[in-house]
């Protein structure tokens, strides 16, 4: 329970906004979130690295577990070289929502090494994985 209370100021601000006002203001509550994902992240046994695909653009993907079916809270990594915070809701007027924001090279000092190159070979090979917190940190013998 103590992991989700670190996202509590996270699902607050979401549940203020409507989809429009979200868009706007998720930048700034993305870049506030980040590193509490990746304590998260850091603070299970095991976490799952997933590929994604969609047209030419292909995904590392390391989602939270959320306890509503119809929100995804992810970070991710395209085929691009681009990490982002990416999160998708069901708005009922709007229908699916997706939000995705850019990290910059200051902001993913938060994410451990290990991570970002589990994260990069998963695009590479298009092989998802599970990696234990030892090789999170530090992404050897992978």
């Amino acid at each position: 329970m103590e992991e989700r209370s670190r996202f509590d100021d996270f699902w607050e601000q979401i549940d203020q906004y409507n989809a429009p006002d979200l868009a706007a203001h998720f930048p700034k509550i993305a870049s506030h979130i980040f590193p509490a994902l990746i304590h998260h992240f850091m603070s299970q046994d095991e976490v799952s690295i997933s590929n994604g695909i969609h047209g030419p653009i292909s995904w590392a993907i390391v989602n939270y577990d959320w306890y509503d079916s119809d929100k995804v809270l992810a970070f991710r990594l395209d085929n691009k070289s681009r990490y982002s915070l990416y999160f998708q809701y069901w708005d009922d007027d709007e229908g699916l929502k997706e939000l995705d924001y850019f990290l910059s090279d200051e902001q993913l000092k938060a994410a451990p090494e290990g991570l970002l190159l589990l994260m990069k070979e998963t695009v590479a090979t298009g092989t998802g994985r599970v990696a234990n917190k030892n090789l999170l940190r530090h992404g050897h013998n992978f």
